[in-house]
């Protein structure tokens, strides 16, 4: 189960709090293109609920039938209809003809086949599920951090136990530097993080044979 996102209010009043803070703009930090394909929305929604209105209650069936089908059509790559529909039956343990039928939108998976698919798809494991708000408030998260970096990379450092940087070197304490570095330790953590979860995953998985 994912941790619960703020709210998306709070996050967006977060980023143009530190964009005031940068003399940026939201939309000079902000990438719908990138949010559409990360969330599942559309432009004009991700647009909707940047401006603080909402969107009609999706029906969550039909929402989950809508977004299986968006990964499906976003990340083909060049891959063939044939071979994109194999490879996801063989990650989700399913027939080649299902899986026919669950990208066209004709059937939904379960909760079980939802994880085997975001993990193929390597989404979020709420990707399916999320309601919009939630779903653009989750995505959003990454561009908060970055800015928070960018405004104060010694705090975010201290943030994540990385403490005495400045007095060590003063190259290091020019904040050009400390924001490389801020953003380097960063992506370790997640990606530590990320390979941890993984492990456990299988052990669990090991565990259950």
């Amino acid at each position: 189960m994912s941790d619960p996102q703020p709210p998306l209010t709070e996050t967006v009043a977060r980023i143009d709090e530190l964009c005031a803070q940068l003399g940026k703009t939201r939309e000079e930090v902000l990438n719908l293109p990138h949010l559409s394909y990360m969330t599942g929305l559309s432009e004009s929604e991700i647009r909707t609920l940047l401006s603080g209105d909402s969107l009609p209650e999706p029906d969550p069936d039909a929402m989950v039938r809508q977004r299986v089908r968006f990964l499906y059509e976003t990340r083909r790559g060049d891959k063939t209809e044939s071979q994109q529909i194999h490879e996801i039956a063989a990650a989700i343990k399913q027939t080649p003809v299902w899986v026919r039928k669950l990208v066209a939108g004709d059937s939904k998976p379960n909760i079980h086949v939802g994880a085997d698919l975001a993990r193929f798809y390597r989404v979020p494991s709420s990707f399916l599920t999320d309601p919009p708000a939630d779903a653009l408030s989750r995505e959003l998260q990454p561009e908060v951090l970055r800015l928070e970096i960018e405004a104060d990379p010694g705090k975010t450092l201290a943030d994540l136990g990385v403490r005495g940087i400045t007095g060590r070197s003063a190259h290091l304490s020019e904040k050009g530097n400390l924001v490389e570095l801020a953003q380097w330790v960063v992506e370790l953590t997640a990606e530590l993080g990320a390979a941890t979860t993984e492990l456990q995953r299988k052990v669990k998985t090991e565990e259950g044979r």
